[in-house]
């Protein structure tokens, strides 16, 4: 699923390296973007309470004031998955750096002025999506971890996919439930 280094960025895929720029898809593709956060946990896990409605509130605002477009969110416990869209570079980089910043200030309750260390464990994750097999591939994974984290065994979330892609009837509810959010429909893996 991970492609070479120069579609990817953050997490630990560079540590010990030497800085270099983040690759931006400015031209229509999709990024698949993971901040993750090890402090997460108890009042402080994202799904804790109020907080997951807060999150959804930040990301919509964060997403409209820097417009991008976001395809796909996952809220997993202690780490957010995206898939995000954007035209202009400086956009994507306003988002990256945007809204960790305010989750970190509504989950950590610290205020400007009085920080309190390091709330996400890395700098973001992101990757460029190619089209079609790829794209497929990352809308599975982020399905495959958010039923993981709500509790389901490995064999069911399998069993899931292969219900998925064996019986037609699922397929085409599955590419019609897609039309209807108005995402792009990939070609499908099971071909």
């Amino acid at each position: 699923m991970y492609s070479s280094n120069k579609t990817r960025h953050g997490g630990d895929t560079r540590i010990c390296m030497r800085k270099v720029a983040r690759p931006l898809a400015t031209d229509g593709r999709f990024m698949h973007v993971v901040f993750r956060s090890t402090k997460a946990v108890g009042k402080k896990d994202f799904r804790y309470g109020e907080n997951y409605r807060k999150i959804c509130a930040i990301l919509d605002s964060v997403g409209r004031q820097t417009d991008v477009e976001v395809k796909k969110f996952r809220n997993v416990g202690n780490h957010f998955h995206f898939l995000i869209r954007s035209r202009e570079a400086n956009s994507l980089r306003q988002f990256l750096k945007l809204l960790p910043q305010k989750v970190a200030l509504l989950i950590s309750g610290a205020k400007k002025g009085s920080p309190k260390g390091r709330f996400f464990d890395l700098t973001a994750f992101t990757r460029i999506v190619e089209w079609g097999r790829d794209y497929a591939n990352v809308i599975r994974y982020i399905i495959k971890n958010g039923l993981e984290e709500l509790g389901h065994s490995k064999a069911e979330v399998r069993e899931f996919f292969r219900i998925l892609r064996t019986d037609p009837a699922n397929q085409k509810f599955y590419i019609e439930d897609m039309r209807y959010r108005g995402e792009p429909v990939p070609r499908p893996v099971w071909e």
